[in-house]
């Protein structure tokens, strides 16, 4: 088997943008227990597994995620479900990442990876810009 694939990885090409998203989420009735379920979405198709979790008061949470390829960066986002109000019935937000205030994200790094390729090496893509972007640049 481990040979097959190594043949498939020396003629195929296999990209994907996996994702961690890292998210604290507050519910201001502290002495209630809130379930949320979380999915993060491209547009329409889901890029992550859904999740149900509960907590009390705020819970920090990592949760992973993958793509093929994302045209059009504004459209990422989270929908969350969740019972956090003075009632407790559930309600549907949808959260949208090109709202996150720039200071609040800690790193972003953007690399591609070609499996066949054996060497690489990071470099800096454009120095004129303010953004923190690293590439991974390969080389045979």
């Amino acid at each position: 088997m481990r040979i097959v694939l190594l043949i498939l990885s020396l003629f195929c090409h296999a990209s994907a943008i996996r994702f961690l998203f890292a998210s604290e989420l507050f519910c201001e009735y502290d002495e209630d227990v809130f379930e949320f379920k979380i999915a993060y979405f491209n547009g329409d198709e889901q890029i992550s597994t859904e999740r149900h979790l509960s907590a009390r008061g705020s819970l920090f949470f990592f949760h992973e995620g993958a793509a093929e390829s994302i045209e059009n960066p504004e459209k990422v986002h989270a929908v969350i479900e969740h019972d956090c109000n003075e009632n407790g019935d559930k309600m549907e937000v949808s959260y949208y990442f090109s709202a996150i205030d720039s200071e609040k994200v800690v790193q972003r790094i953007d690399y591609k990876l070609e499996l066949a390729d054996q060497h690489g090496e990071i470099y800096e893509k454009d120095s004129d810009s303010n953004e923190d972007q690293q590439f991974l640049h390969l080389s045979k």
